[in-house]
């Protein structure tokens, strides 16, 4: 069973705390069912019982999708094994990697149209939107760049990475320059990931 987030919804406790799980301290889980156990328990056992149960889910869940996306990217061998994952492996390497750079990381993604935002990051003051493009067969357009340049400067972020297994159309390359925009192919994809296994210093968000 897996927790999602619910797009277009409020995400009930447990999913909540399966998000907030996910970036805390692997302790935290345990602290909070504690505490939960014990503020249910003072109106009656069995409501200890569900509140410090449902918290233990919520982590044990979340810890076995931190232990995944791990895996998931230290796996990794080349693009080649890249472009043969799915595009919910391919956004959920995307976001571990920026997640090993430091930053906060929200996942929205779900194969949503162009232009959405598929991850969300936050550091210093900073909030980059990403997009990912699992596309094998052809070249990510100038129409994409152009569509999530506007949801950056539509929500205000301060910067735009798009993320693609393959590669981009020269069209696509000149619309970014000079643009606070990144577009990273196959092969940036890659060197990001063998720059977070390695444990080597990581390049800063910027336009490449």
């Amino acid at each position: 069973m897996k927790l999602r987030r619910r797009r277009n919804s409020e995400a009930n406790p447990l999913e909540s705390l399966y998000t907030l799980f996910l970036v805390a301290p692997r302790w935290a889980g345990p602290v909070v069912a504690i505490l939960a156990f014990a503020l249910g328990t003072a109106v009656n056992r069995l409501l200890g019982a569900l509140f410090g149960g449902g918290v233990l889910f919520a982590w044990l869940m979340s810890m076995t999708a931190r232990h995944a996306r791990r895996a998931n990217l230290d796996r990794q061998s080349g693009v080649a094994s890249i472009r043969r994952m799915s595009w919910r492996e391919f956004e959920s390497l995307m976001a571990e990697a920026y997640r090993r750079q430091g930053f906060t990381v929200e996942e929205r993604g779900g194969g949503g149209a162009d232009g959405g935002v598929d991850i969300l990051l936050r550091r210093n003051g900073e909030t980059v939107v990403v997009q990912c493009k699992h596309w094998k067969a052809w070249k990510v357009g100038v129409r994409t760049v152009r569509e999530v340049y506007g949801v950056m400067t539509a929500i205000g972020a301060t910067r735009a990475v798009i993320a693609a297994c393959g590669a981009f159309t020269g069209d696509a390359v000149r619309f970014a320059t000079g643009r606070p925009i990144e577009l990273l192919d196959g092969e940036s994809v890659w060197r990001l990931v063998q720059s977070v296994r390695s444990g080597d210093s990581t390049p800063e968000i910027g336009n490449a």
